[in-house]
């Protein structure tokens, strides 16, 4: 069943055109991360996606998911990877939420990269939601990953739904490279957010 553009009202097959997904503003993120060979950045952190990502993380709304997936086969510069990781969520909260949103996300782009998906890593604690914080509490916060898993891989693609400081992903990417030292590791966001006194906006 057709549906209607989410941007241009035009008939459609998913939430999307393709024609206002290839017209979404690129990212500019001249910055590096600690522990990350390359990092690429999808789209900005605004409407419409930014609502999309909050139906997929707090309302349970999965099959919107795959949008992501379609940004994602139209942006990513090809870089060749042997598996895909993500973001754990503690369990209670995944529990809570009855998935784990990231996994969802990373499974998608498995799928397009024709890889598999690995669950690397497992969160020590509960803390608080990153999302809920500052940008200056959250270069401070201290994630406690641990990895579970090491599968026999040369090349890694970690996959994160939304980047402020790059703290979360720095601290995964650390992890999985003090337990597996001769791993390249790329990462993904689909959505990023920053100051533009940063450097960060539109390209």
């Amino acid at each position: 069943m057709n549906k209607r553009c989410s941007i241009c009202n035009e008939t459609c097959e998913d939430l999307f055109c393709g024609r206002c997904l290839r017209e979404l503003p690129r990212v500019r993120y001249p910055f590096s991360i600690p522990f990350i060979d390359s990092l690429q950045v999808m789209a900005l952190y605004e409407d419409p996606l930014k609502s999309l990502m909050h139906d997929v993380k707090f309302k349970g709304h999965l099959s919107k998911a795959k949008v992501f997936s379609s940004l994602f086969r139209l942006r990513w510069k090809d870089e060749r990877v042997d598996g895909v990781f993500y973001i754990p969520s503690h369990w209670t909260r995944e529990f809570l939420r009855g998935c784990n949103p990231g996994k969802v996300l990373a499974k998608e782009v498995g799928k397009v990269l024709g890889v598999p998906t690995y669950s690397i890593l497992k969160r020590r604690r509960l803390d608080v939601p990153s999302h809920t914080l500052p940008g200056w509490k959250r270069k401070v916060k201290h994630h406690r990953f641990q990895v579970k898993k090491k599968p026999p891989v040369k090349r890694l693609l970690l996959v994160d739904d939304i980047m402020t400081t790059g703290k979360t992903l720095q601290d995964a990417a650390m992890a999985v490279k003090f337990a597996m030292p001769e791993v390249e590791i790329s990462a993904v966001v689909f959505l990023g957010k920053g100051r533009k006194e940063e450097g960060f906006g539109r390209v």
